[in-house]
């Protein structure tokens, strides 16, 4: 059988380098600028990337320089330009030299690209740093490539906050110029220099192994090894559920080799769940030019979308599915093959890029999980191992692109470890990694030995531990004990210490949470042991193979102490109780039942591991005892979760089954609930009319939110051509007055109105602007989280005795979010109505329609609805009646306050 014809999602380093992938191409690229430049002058109106984001109920491209859609490869260009020039202003003299690394914080976006390219056109490399990196790994990898710059983005503000003061400057991403520039006029010498600096940028590994990542360079070099084809079949788009500081950039640059699109998951966004996956490619396709025919992805997606249908019919809809990072489980992969997707596995490293596909004739050949090999023993060659039957795969000197070498003959040994195909010479399938570290489904890695070894040390009872989870949705442990006499229960109760003090010092993803504790019997009255090889280290592919069943047990049920258990019957009364401590053990810290969970930091390794531990705890029939994967996510809330558990829990029980009536009502309920919560404290109202003594009589100020929003963004272009008003406060999520002022600057600029005057008088001080309150336009920054919304005490003392209207536009506009995730969004209104009646300020709230588009007239009056079933089955929708209820509520209560003064 002939091979199949490469394409760009399938061609590896080693096809490219054939003569005849590049046919009629062109010379190659000497720099990954250059595949930019050059597709920007061959192809300027073509598409080169977008981003699905939540908004306006389904998922839109990231806006180019003149519309909704895509970002073309002219665009790129000129935006790209424009971020350079953006960035020199924003760094400045803070770097002496073109060559310093300046580190990336940031979320799959256009920021994220356009920074990035922006730093190396100025000579920068880019150290890319994974959101979920703990502060001093950040500070390590830093410290480690000499970076005193760090830039992040808004999501990731936090955590950049935690770095402290270790010599790493932290400053957000600039606002950039919608247009760019149109050629490099203006723009600096270094910019000209098409930043032939190397390393390009930097990748980093997980570094578990000591609990500090280590960096990865990436040469420029790597864009002359990407293929370059042109044919039409190849424009079909790439979807990629990878973030971009992962594999989705490796995507990006193999699709504009090939002057392909590419559209990407809004990583740090939205969780990523089956639905939310299913509905980005739908609005991708709605707005995508050329077919979106091409999916990548990693296992844990794959593993999601197998296990929903409308997941399901989207890989069978596509050409092809590719899946990398790690292993996909056996019975997952022959799944969705017998389901008619094309699955093709991928494989490659950091170090040497795209080394293996198995891309073939799909129709005839079902085996998706041996990779083929294309090329001879120049480019790759597999090693035998003699302890285990295993080859080792080695990257040839003559592979066209390797960042790191091990062996004196310029070769890489990979440390990846392979089956050799029983009849097909040039077909291996993967197997492990050589060493010690395991590879969890979503590709997160870890070295299990620091586990291992603390656990031992912590009590003499255990004679071993052994760590396993490789291809898993997550890690657990056999303990092996000193003698078979102890008891499971004494022998659990003794590791439980150690292993929560272990978890807190470790990635998320290497917690073992003690539900994924197995304690390892005696056979035939001996100890069982881990093979081990002559070094004294654990043969893990053996330990697997020989301890299978009880790992296999560890996944598919519960560890043997607790299915040995009665089942511990807890009351409905309780359920709320047991399950917040399930979120306990696993984040080690409480989580607010009403708030969203994935807006507080509940990811998805954390998901898996509640899930199961609520599993363990029996807290459904049995029917019911492996919950859906996603059901936190879901849900959303634990108050949420807890009340699915119940409807599972009575659906089968005769006149009471919890169904979707029972859902409807409790939402009804919450509704009603969240808009007596943050009703305004009786305080506020005592405390109005004492503001109303110390009022400016000539102030004539208008408070203002949501200014750099499309409504709010014309209602400040409307505010100041007035001329009585005096002063305009915008509250804008910030971290400094500067960057407030920044934003609502290049948001009026955007939308084609003037940009804002410089302060008068202003040094650029974050605390204090001198004659800030001087000007027309004045942005405070604010926090939704914080109290009294992180404003200073001087700024909110000053807009008590001016302001006299308050226009509340900022509103998430996302269909996809529970009622739940709004929580912020309500309490801030509650500060801004208590300001509006201490300040005796006019309140005008942005509604929406949503609030009462379920009710049944034909027409709806301009009045205040009192029925939560007004409102559209959408949070967004709920989120608007519950603040409506909110505005009518504190102006009745004003009323009542001002008819008893009266009548006093």
């Amino acid at each position: 059988m002939e091979p199949a014809k490469p394409n760009y999602f399938t061609c590896t380093l080693g096809e490219a380098a054939l003569a005849e992938c590049h046919g009629d191409a062109g010379p190659p690229f000497s720099s990954i600028i250059d595949v930019v430049d050059q597709q920007a002058q061959r192809r300027p109106d073509e598409p080169a990337v977008g981003f699905a984001r939540f908004h306006n109920g389904v998922q839109q491209a990231s806006p180019s320089s003149s519309t909704d859609g895509p970002v073309t490869y002219g665009d790129l260009h000129r935006l790209s330009l424009g971020a350079a020039r953006a960035l020199t202003t924003s760094i400045g003299e803070r770097v002496k030299t073109a060559g310093e690394v300046v580190g990336l914080l940031c979320g799959s976006s256009l920021e994220f690209v356009l920074t990035w390219l922006g730093l190396m056109r100025l000579g920068h490399p880019v150290l890319l740093l994974a959101p979920q990196l703990e502060p001093r790994a950040i500070k390590h990898l830093c410290h480690q490539l000499d970076a005193r710059i760090l830039v992040r983005d808004d999501l990731h503000e936090a955590t950049a906050a935690k770095i402290g003061s270790s010599g790493i400057e932290v400053l957000g991403v600039p606002p950039y110029h919608p247009n760019g520039y149109s050629s490099s006029s203006g723009v600096s010498p270094m910019m000209q220099s098409a930043a032939l600096a190397e390393p390009a940028f930097y990748f980093h590994t997980s570094g578990t192994s000591s609990g500090l990542a280590s960096p990865v360079p990436q040469r420029h070099s790597m864009a002359g090894a990407l293929p370059r084809l042109h044919e039409p079949a190849c424009q079909s788009a790439t979807f990629s559920t990878t973030p971009l500081y992962h594999g989705g950039l490796a995507d990006c640059l193999r699709a504009w080799a090939s002057g392909a699109m590419i559209w990407l998951f809004p990583d740090g966004e939205c969780p990523l769940t089956a639905r939310n996956i299913t509905q980005a490619v739908d609005s991708a396709r709605r707005k995508s030019v050329v077919p979106v025919t091409l999916f990548s992805s990693v296992p844990y997606v794959l593993e999601m979308l197998a296990e929903d249908a409308d997941g399901l019919r989207l890989l069978a809809s596509m050409d092809l599915v590719g899946v990398g990072g790690a292993a996909l489980s056996v019975a997952i992969g022959d799944k969705l093959v017998r389901s008619g997707v094309n699955l093709l596995s991928r494989f490659g490293s950091a170090e040497c890029g795209f080394l293996l596909s198995s891309h073939r004739e799909y129709t005839a050949d079902k085996e998706w999980d041996y990779l083929r090999v294309r090329v001879d023993a120049d480019y790759l060659r597999f090693e035998p191992r003699e302890s285990d039957g295993l080859w080792e795969l080695i990257v040839q000197p003559r592979w066209p692109f390797r960042s790191k070498t091990n062996r004196e003959d310029g070769s890489y040994a990979t440390s990846d470890l392979f089956e050799r195909h029983p009849h097909n010479a040039n077909a291996w399938r993967y197997h492990s990694r050589a060493d010690a570290q395991i590879t969890l489904a979503n590709g997160k890695k870890f070295d299990p030995s620091p586990m291992e070894a603390g656990m031992q040390s912590a009590t003499p009872l255990l004679r071993e531990v052994y760590v396993f989870g490789s291809g898993e949705p997550c890690a657990g442990a056999l303990l092996f004990p000193q003698s078979g006499a102890t008891s499971q229960s004494v022998l659990l109760a003794a590791v439980r210490d150690a292993t929560r003090c272990l978890n807190a010092g470790v990635p998320g993803h290497a917690r073992i949470e003690e539900s994924m504790l197995v304690v390892v019997p005696s056979a035939d009255g001996e100890n069982q042991q881990v093979p081990k090889s002559s070094k004294g280290s654990f043969l893990r592919h053996q330990a697997n193979v020989k301890f299978a069943a009880l790992i296999e047990g560890a996944y598919a049920a519960l560890p043997a102490e607790q299915a040995a258990a009665s089942p511990v019957h807890v009351q409905d009364g309780d359920l709320l109780s047991v399950v917040a401590d399930c979120f306990h053990r696993v984040m080690h810290r409480s989580v607010d039942p009403d708030r969203d969970l994935y807006q507080q930091g509940v990811d998805s390794i954390a998901c898996i591991q509640i899930r199961k531990l609520m599993e363990a705890k029996k807290l459904v029939p049995s029917q019911h005892a492996a919950l859906p994967l996603n059901v936190i996510y879901d849900q959303g809330t634990v108050t949420g979760l807890v009340a699915h558990l119940q409807r599972l829990r009575h659906e089968d029980q005769p006149g009471d089954r919890a169904g979707d009536d029972d859902d409807g009502d409790q939402l009804l309920c919450m509704m009603k609930s969240l808009a007596s919560r943050h009703r305004l404290a009786p305080n506020v109202l005592r405390s109005s009319a004492a503001y109303m003594s110390s009022r400016d009589s000539s102030a004539n100020a208008v408070l203002l939110t949501g200014a750099t929003g499309f409504l709010g963004a014309h209602l400040l272009a409307l505010l100041r051509q007035r001329q009585d008003v005096a002063r305009i406060y915008c509250l804008v999520r910030a971290s400094t007055k500067h960057e407030a002022r920044d934003r609502v600057s290049a948001c009026q600029v955007h939308r084609g109105f003037p940009t804002l005057p410089p302060p008068r008088g202003a040094d650029d001080d974050d605390d204090e602007q001198p004659g800030a309150h001087c000007q027309q336009v004045v942005c405070l920054p604010f926090d939704l989280a914080k109290p009294h919304l992180g404003l200073a005490a001087g700024d909110t003392q000053m807009m008590l005795k001016e302001v006299t209207l308050i226009l509340h536009s900022a509103w998430p506009v996302n269909f996809n979010l529970p009622l739940t995730s709004f929580g912020d969004q309500l309490s801030c209104l509650s500060e801004l109505l208590a300001l509006a009646v201490q300040s005796h300020a006019r309140f005008c709230f942005v509604s929406s329609v949503a609030a009462v588009s379920s009710t049944d007239a034909s027409h709806i009056a301009e009045t205040i609805s009192n029925d939560p079933l007004h409102a559209a089955p959408l949070g967004y929708a709920r989120s608007k009646w519950v603040a409506e209820r909110m505005c009518a509520e504190a102006n009745c209560m004003l009323a009542q306050q001002q008819q008893q003064q009266q009548q006093q």
